[in-house]
């Protein structure tokens, strides 16, 4: 039920449109339903933000409940540690006591019976100790085991949540904290950093001839181009719909300008086919560069380099433009 209502709506089957019309479908969310259905009554279009906004209001606060079941495990680890401690410190408490009393008993020892009870009993009480001790140290291991697992699923979900899901690449909200963070940390001195956007040419009409599978297909293929491209602390990122950006920090204009032209170069020397082996006719790329300038905002960067994008399609596609 769920695809013949995308394919209706002219909606790309990605997982997390998949998923928000899977609950709708299901009618477990009623807000989502209301809203989509007022949508659909006002003949309005399915775009690719308004699809977003459904995913990330109405279905992406599920992924919390990984992290509430995280924090809820974590609390429990925490207040069975600090049990356990408080009943090992209770037990070295007595522990002491008894070493005191021993202590005592020695000195009023009057006989070889009296020291060998002295000793049996000091012997009964450390063993106690032992025990207790081990228990703790398995309690401890087993705490740790579970902390570390718990920390492997965080970093896990973390993750999972800083990728775009088709593609792998680092998704928009990624992109943006990358772009601050590189920025932030080098605040008040020389940045040498370049930013690339890159978008798909006549990517529509992919989609209207071959359908929104086959359009998937096109980008996860750029998309791999861009992987095999970028290397140490670059980023390649799923900026939207057929739009990608490049972060290469430690890079001035002239690399980042030669790596866009490499992979424009790469992608339209590319035949890509159907699975029945029909051509999909050439694929091609347009690009914006621009290099970092000191003061300016993540915005302002981004701007810049996606003004030159749309100068290499108003110059006719298929090239690379750098900022003035």
């Amino acid at each position: 039920m769920v695809l013949p209502l995308l394919s209706r709506h002219k909606i790309p089957a990605t997982p997390e449109n998949y998923t928000t019309w899977f609950h709708y479908v299901l009618g477990d969310i009623q807000e989502l339903n209301n809203k989509i259905d007022t949508h659909i009554k006002a003949s309005q279009p399915f775009s690719m933000e308004f699809c977003e906004t459904l995913y990330r209001k109405y279905i992406a606060p599920a992924d919390l409940e990984h992290i509430e079941a995280a924090r809820d495990q974590l609390i429990t680890s925490i207040i069975e540690t600090n049990g356990t401690l408080g009943e090992t410190g209770e037990s070295a408490e007595r522990f002491g006591q008894m070493l005191d009393n021993l202590n005592t008993s020695c000195t009023q020892a009057r006989s070889v019976t009296d020291i060998l009870g002295v000793v049996k009993q000091a012997l009964n009480e450390t063993q106690d100790m032992k025990n207790s001790m081990d228990q703790m140290r398995a309690q401890f291991d087993a705490r740790t085991e579970e902390l570390n697992k718990l920390r492997d699923e965080l970093n896990q979900v973390r993750h999972q949540a800083s990728l775009d899901p088709l593609t792998s690449l680092a998704n928009r909200a990624t992109f943006f904290d990358t772009l601050e963070e590189i920025i932030s940390t080098n605040s008040g001195n020389p940045i040498s950093a370049t930013l690339v956007m890159l978008d798909i040419d006549h990517f529509k009409k992919v989609n209207d001839t071959y359908g929104h599978l086959v359009g998937d297909k096109v980008i996860r293929f750029v998309a791999d181009v861009l992987r095999k491209s970028t290397k140490g602390q670059d980023t390649a990122a799923r900026y939207g719909g057929e739009e990608f950006g490049l972060i290469l920090p430690e890079t001035p204009l002239q690399g980042g300008l030669r790596l866009a032209e490499n992979i424009r170069m790469t992608i339209c020397s590319t035949n890509l086919v159907k699975s029945n082996g029909e051509s999909l006719g050439k694929i091609t790329i347009s690009g914006g560069v621009a290099e970092y300038q000191a003061g300016e905002s993540v915005q302002n960067f981004v701007d810049r380099a996606d003004k030159a994008l749309y100068e290499s399609k108003s110059a006719g596609r298929n090239r690379i433009t750098r900022t003035a």
